[in-house]
């Protein structure tokens, strides 16, 4: 669950133009940026997934927390990672597998 997750997260950020103008393609990595990574670049962290059990005991959706780190060498491109990543992410919703997961995100901004 927790790579698919992941994969969205991805898909969603390297999909939104605003994003990508800020912070270049494919430049969203888990946890830890690649070293032979040049800035500006993302990274992503998933901190907590919280299920909602129905009345019928079964798994209908789910809360993901995520914290999102972004890195730049000057606060104005930091600043549109930020704002492009909050756009794209914030209250954002999946369908995954029938459980329905709404992202919650937890902004760092890292200069």
């Amino acid at each position: 669950m927790f790579a698919v997750i992941g994969q969205k997260i991805v898909t969603r950020l390297n999909s939104q133009s605003a994003f990508t103008t800020a912070n270049g393609s494919n430049k969203v990595f888990p946890v830890r940026i690649n070293q032979t990574t040049a800035y500006p670049a993302t990274t992503y962290e998933i901190r907590d997934v919280d299920n909602f059990i129905s009345k019928g005991s079964s798994l209908d959706s789910c809360n993901v927390s995520i914290g999102i780190n972004c890195f730049a060498l000057d606060y104005t491109t930091t600043y549109s990672q930020a704002k492009a990543a909050i756009e794209a992410l914030d209250l954002y919703s999946v369908t995954y597998t029938k459980i329905v997961c709404l992202i919650l995100l937890n902004l760092i901004l890292n200069l």
